[in-house]
């Protein structure tokens, strides 16, 4: 995911989501999920801050949602809890920050904006 601009990809409020993205280190090289020591995701609201479905720094590797396989290709899977309208506007921002630790002392970070679309008709 190094140094690459997603830009948001759009979700309807309290659906599931799928994110793929190639983890790549410094170089460009990938890094398979055994070279992985760590990988964390935070979801927040961009602009209340407010942390979302309790995901902060929670471990996605291989576990919560998160896969890596051999050549370092990630999936997230965000749940309908993760996709949450927290109110006010028809279309709010969240942001998945994804922290990464790798050959001990490197590390990446990602973020990526999931525009959640409010469904008035959904509880």
């Amino acid at each position: 995911m190094r140094g690459v601009d997603f830009g948001a990809f759009r979700v309807n409020e309290r659906t599931t989501a799928v994110f793929a993205a190639d983890l790549q280190d410094e170089t460009g090289a990938a890094i398979p999920g055994d070279d992985l020591d760590a990988l964390t995701l935070t979801l927040y609201d961009e602009t209340t801050r407010q942390v979302i479905n309790s995901r902060d720094a929670v471990d996605v590797l291989n576990a919560n949602g998160g896969t890596v396989d051999g050549q370092g290709h990630f999936v997230m899977v965000f749940s309908a809890d993760d996709n949450q309208h927290l109110g006010g506007d028809t279309t709010e921002t969240h942001v998945a920050l994804f922290r990464w630790t790798y050959d001990t002392d490197k590390q990446g970070s990602q973020r990526v904006l999931l525009s959640v679309i409010n469904e008035p008709k959904v509880p």
